[in-house]
């Protein structure tokens, strides 16, 4: 993990991996004159990636101490309530509660990784590039390689509606650092 992070800010670029709204974000920025390199390492990182125990360890500890501060965020925990009442537990914009996570995150296996590995890259992706039109090629290149890898796309279809609210409801959510919430 070090000598990944090392190899990378040796070219002065960043790679960030993000998750939101049921989306995965990977940011790739680089100076045209390593765009070649980071690629290289996008591509070892998806290819070959790495399920070390130690690093599981230290991510679990890293997300229940993230999953404990965003249990006392009051403002984002109403938000996530509201689409909560909106939509199913199948549907991708509902979001579980931080202590529901936190549970759940003990359950986290190298197995599990590797199967969510693959179902992830499995599906159709949709990519942004900003680059000279030189460099272009090479990162399409890059991407033909590894939609070989991971094989034919499967379609993402969602049947997944809002919910019917016939009655007004009042959801209440007990912080206990937060009054009058």
């Amino acid at each position: 993990r070090e000598s990944f992070l090392d190899a990378i800010s040796m070219l002065g670029a960043s790679l960030e991996v993000s998750v939101g709204n049921g989306v995965l974000t990977m940011t790739l920025t680089a100076l045209a004159s390593h765009h070649a390199k980071l690629l290289s390492l996008f591509e070892t990182m998806l290819l070959k990636p790495t399920f070390a125990q130690k690093e599981i360890k230290r991510i679990g500890e890293l997300i229940a101490n993230e999953l404990h501060e965003e249990e006392e965020d009051a403002k984002d925990r109403s938000i996530d309530e509201l689409v909560n009442a909106l939509y199913p537990t199948t549907d991708r914009r509902y979001t579980f509660s931080p202590s529901a996570l936190a549970k759940e995150s003990h359950t986290i296996s190298i197995a599990r990784l590797k199967e969510l590995h693959k179902k992830t890259f499995a599906k159709q992706w949709i990519f942004t590039m900003a680059t000279a039109p030189k460099t272009a090629h090479t990162a399409l290149q890059s991407l033909e390689k590894l939609r070989k890898r991971f094989g034919k796309p499967t379609p993402n279809i969602s049947t997944n509606k809002q919910k019917s609210i016939a009655n007004r409801k009042v959801l209440l959510t007990p912080i206990p650092s937060k009054q009058n919430i």
